[in-house]
């Protein structure tokens, strides 16, 4: 360290009060130069003065500014301790204040969507395709799916043959207190080995441990809905289908709508899920590849089996819409979005050639780890009626 003598200081303090007082001479003779601010008030007042010719340019094309774009608030709502605006990272629209609408396009015209509630009471009121809840159990022919996926949360799931392989390491995973329980296991209908054999499904339940770790360290830090995304939710899908032909997942959060699908309702114009389950057909002697080529080859551009607009435009007929959120988010939003969306799929599957009854479609709403499957009916009287699994926790 380079020692400073006292005199260096007070020479130093010296020139310093003169360059002030030459700034303050010259400010006396431009007062344009040099002023001060009583407060933030005054400062905020001179910085949004008369803006120059390309603010002012700017400023007169801010309507055709494009409207999927985020709103950003203005700084003087920033200074004055506005909340800012919100982007919704599975939808078009934006969530923000209206006082920073107003304020920020001078006029009464909304910028940001309204609140999920809100939106929740628009499906019921709309005029096309209304939305009724209800409890599943009042619902009197339940299809073989909806049995299947409705039993999922207390039957055995586990393959015999990871207890066999690896009791000692399931009960060391498990704990003294959560033991494994025969229940868990499910065996093969003829006591035959897996068809996968014991190689995979030791190696599936491995990747299962990671997922698992995945989901603690998630909740613990509480992790952004990306990060569960990427740690917990893709990969849960990536191996129940990894196996499947004729079935794959895509993640769609940026994949919106297609026009002819959305509700006219500007409450409801658009809406996005995370992820959806695709029919992925094959060529050859796949029926459904037949039926897909025969239907959109006369008009492939008003002729869609998609209704969201996917990068590469496959022919893939999305199946079931799955919308995430993290531990910690609001749990209203998510089912609000998956109403939105299926409504849209309704009317893709109105608009097909066919006879038959519009099929009941499983939507899945994933809440940290907690993953949940519902229905969705379209009623004769072109009512789209949900049907909700209760909640066990809420059943106690």
């Amino acid at each position: 360290m380079i020692p400073i003598a006292s005199s260096d200081c007070d020479a130093i303090t010296t020139s310093i009060e003169d360059w002030i007082a030459q700034i303050q001479d010259s400010g006396a003779e431009s007062p344009s130069l040099f002023r001060f601010f009583d407060g933030p008030d005054d400062a905020v007042a001179f910085m949004s003065g008369t803006p120059s010719p390309t603010k002012r340019q700017k400023k007169a094309h801010g309507d055709l500014a494009d409207p999927d774009t985020t709103p950003r608030m203005p700084p003087g709502l920033a200074a004055h301790g506005f909340a800012h605006s919100f982007a919704d990272d599975t939808t078009n629209e934006t969530i923000s204040t209206s006082d920073a609408a107003s304020v920020s396009n001078g006029s009464s015209r909304r910028t940001g969507s309204i609140s999920p509630k809100k939106r929740e009471t628009a499906l019921r009121l709309a005029v096309e395709r209304p939305l009724h809840r209800d409890n599943i159990a009042n619902f009197a022919e339940p299809t073989q799916l909806m049995v299947d996926l409705a039993s999922l949360g207390s039957g055995p799931l586990i393959p015999a043959v990871v207890k066999i392989s690896s009791q000692d390491c399931m009960k060391r995973d498990s704990g003294w207190a959560h033991p494994p329980q025969d229940s868990w296991f499910r065996h093969s209908l003829d006591n035959t080995p897996e068809d996968d054999g014991d190689g995979n499904q030791l190696y599936v339940y491995r990747r299962l441990k990671t997922v698992r770790k995945n989901s603690i360290r998630c909740k613990a830090q509480m992790e952004h809905e990306a990060g569960w995304n990427d740690g917990v939710h893709a990969p849960l899908l990536e191996i129940a289908l990894d196996d499947e032909l004729g079935i794959t997942y895509r993640n769609i959060t940026a994949c919106r709508v297609l026009s002819p699908f959305r509700d006219p309702d500007p409450f409801l114009t658009d809406a996005k899920v995370d992820y959806a389950v695709f029919l992925d057909p094959t060529e050859g002697d796949s029926t459904l590849a037949a039926s897909v080529r025969a239907y959109c080859e006369p008009n492939p551009r008003e002729r869609v089996v998609c209704h969201v607009q996917l990068p590469d435009n496959a022919p893939t007929p999305a199946v079931i819409p799955i919308e995430t959120k993290s531990a910690n988010a609001d749990g209203v939003l998510g089912p609000v979005q998956l109403a939105t969306w299926t409504r849209a799929q309704f009317r893709l599957l109105a608009s097909f050639p066919s006879a038959a009854a519009l099929p009941i479609i499983p939507v899945i709403f994933v809440h940290g780890a907690n993953w949940r499957v519902d229905f969705a009916q379209q009623t004769h009287q072109k009512q789209v009626c949900l049907l909700v699994l209760p909640d066990p926790a809420e059943a106690c």
